[in-house]
């Protein structure tokens, strides 16, 4: 492939691609049941063998377009359980990952996560391909207390290469074949999208049309179904919902029908104040906080009563930073505001860290009429890392030209307008990308696609908290996403 250097490892089973400057781009690692037959075949094919199975794994790297096939058969007279297939996906440091599948297509798209340049494309020509998982982004590990949230730079994501629990017929094949060819741009991956599609990303209460008069569609749990004429109508209830289009095969669309804040907020105050908060994580803290700031908790008081209970401040995260300096605020408390701001000025910057203190700031221009030097400091910061960096020039609206290509790599990570899930993004790197894309000035030339893709971004976030279980406890880490979220909506 030109300008890539491309390599085999493993046996066969992985697939590493280099960019021009020799680093990671892309890696595919591939699950294949079996033990390696010793010279089975002569072409450099990884043949493997398991009770009656024979699979063979080859990646054709000569050719201008590199294919990746795994093959399954069948050697017995009876019909047995299709052994598990895998695709692990890892992007390099500094790349974006972002795939969409329906089962019987499908596509994994590699782009710069630092600016407008592309990468590869990783397409399904024959077979199943489908993501492991149903929320949109990835649970991030418990953070260091100084330094708060860590976005995870190199993703990983693993997808399905057969369907789970299927069975394969005497003597018949299963076959799956992977295609990569170079993507200059991230709307080219649009082209292999469906015509039919519809916007799969929509509000509760939204209606979806599908037009397939010569299709069967069959909805999943919590969607429900009309048909006008030839045309279907999907409602759904919250979260991240299935439904199935039967045509020559059966594909799996996946849609999200996502809550307003409004809606989310008031239960989860009512069900978190009735546990003790020393007890819960600083993202349920925070959530409390931002209801109680949005006019949105049940019982104001009781509610700032519970935050009163623990010293937010002791806790050393950013969230508990924003917790204390917000509880500050709605009770008056200048001299408590003022330590938020000493403390501030002493953690390590963060992304995040300017959210925190923009926040703040507004807040406290809003209630006391002024806003305090100090945050212009804070906010002229030198940043450690190129995250953090491009928060604070946003913040402090530099000039679009400085900004642009960076910009460009938050709107790869967030996959643009596509349909889909990222690969590998947490779920707080996800929340402040699409606090940062929101602040792109109308006059940019990236304003609407930026916004575009933060709106689309938002709702599967809300998605997936609408997901979660009933019973899921405000100690749970999936909270951080919708803190993040929530703090960097500045127009509170």
């Amino acid at each position: 492939m030109t300008g890539l250097a491309v390599r085999a490892s493993d046996g066969g089973r992985s697939v590493e691609f280099m960019d021009a400057a020799g680093a990671l781009l892309l890696r595919l690692d591939l699950a294949v049941p079996g033990e390696a037959v010793e010279g089975a075949d002569p072409d450099d094919a990884l043949v493997l063998e398991a009770d009656g199975l024979r699979s063979v794994l080859r990646a054709d790297l000569a050719a201008a377009t590199l294919t990746v096939t795994v093959t399954v058969d069948n050697l017995t007279a009876e019909p047995v359980e299709l052994p598990y297939l895998g695709l692990g996906v890892t992007v390099g440091d500094g790349y974006a990952g972002w795939s969409w599948t329906s089962d019987l297509r499908g596509f994994i798209a590699v782009t710069s996560g630092v600016d407008a340049a592309g990468g590869v494309l990783v397409r399904l020509r024959r077979g199943f391909l489908r993501e492991a998982g149903e929320a949109a982004f990835t649970d991030e590990p418990r953070t260091d207390a100084l330094t708060g949230p860590r976005p995870q730079d190199a993703g990983r994501a693993a997808f399905h290469l057969s369907q789970p629990g299927a069975l394969l017929g005497a003597h018949r094949r299963h076959a799956v074949a992977l295609e990569v060819t170079p993507l200059d741009d991230l709307a080219q991956a649009s082209a292999l999208l469906p015509g039919w599609l519809p916007d799969v990303v929509v509000p509760a209460a939204t209606t979806i049309e599908l037009s397939l008069p010569d299709q069967a569609i069959v909805p999943g749990d919590g969607v429900g179904c009309s048909l006008v004429d030839t045309d279907v109508s999907l409602t759904g209830q919250p979260g991240h919902r299935t439904v199935a289009v039967h045509g020559p095969g059966v594909e799996r669309l996946r849609l999200a029908w996502f809550p307003s804040v409004g809606e989310l907020l008031p239960s989860f105050v009512e069900d978190v104040t009735r546990r003790r908060p020393a007890r819960v994580s600083d993202a349920a803290g925070f959530l409390v906080m931002d209801a109680v700031a949005r006019g949105l908790a049940p019982d104001r008081e009781r509610a700032i009563d519970w935050l009163e209970q623990v010293d937010w401040l002791d806790r050393g995260g950013l969230l508990a930073d924003a917790t204390a300096g917000l509880l500050a605020v709605v009770q008056g408390e200048r001299r408590q505001l003022d330590e938020v701001w000493r403390l501030l000025q002493r953690r390590v910057v963060t992304p995040g860290y300017g959210l925190v203190v923009m926040r703040l700031w507004l807040a406290a221009l809003t209630s006391f009429g002024e806003a305090p030097p100090i945050a212009l400091e804070l906010l002229s910061r030198q940043a450690p890392d190129a995250a953090s960096g491009l928060e604070l020039a946003l913040l402090s609206y530099r000039s679009p030209e400085t900004l642009d290509a960076a910009l460009a790599g938050l709107v790869h990570l967030l996959g643009g307008t596509l349909p889909g899930r990222p690969v590998g993004v947490s779920a707080s790197r996800a929340a402040i990308a699409v606090s940062l894309l929101k602040l792109s000035p109308e006059g940019w030339s990236r304003a609407a696609d930026a916004g575009a893709t933060a709106s689309k971004a938002e709702g599967l976030l809300l998605a997936d908290f609408a997901s979660l279980p009933p019973d899921a406890a405000p100690t749970h880490l999936d909270f951080d996403g919708l803190a993040w979220l929530l703090l960097g909506d500045l127009g509170v």
